[in-house]
């Protein structure tokens, strides 16, 4: 899965009131999605090369300050 068809999905479970919960262990089980992650991570500077697929403690580390500094800017609504 890529980060888009993630979004969709996301997008229509809570279209139908629902919710998609992907947590790090989903993401890791999911080598495209966590290759497409880190290359996302690597383009903002919160991770270093290379994006290999694998999800563990310096990726998930990289995704979660990612998400501290990101929702700190711009919270849910």
């Amino acid at each position: 899965m890529r980060l888009e068809n993630f979004y969709q999905a996301s997008k229509q479970a809570k279209d139908n009131k629902g919710s998609l919960d992907y947590g790090i262990e989903a993401i890791a089980a999911d080598k495209e999605l966590a290759t497409h992650i880190q290359q996302v991570l690597i383009w903002l500077n919160f991770l270093d090369p290379p994006a290999d697929g694998q999800f563990g403690r310096i990726s998930s580390d990289a995704l979660v300050e990612f998400q501290d500094e990101f929702l700190a800017k711009y919270p849910a609504k």
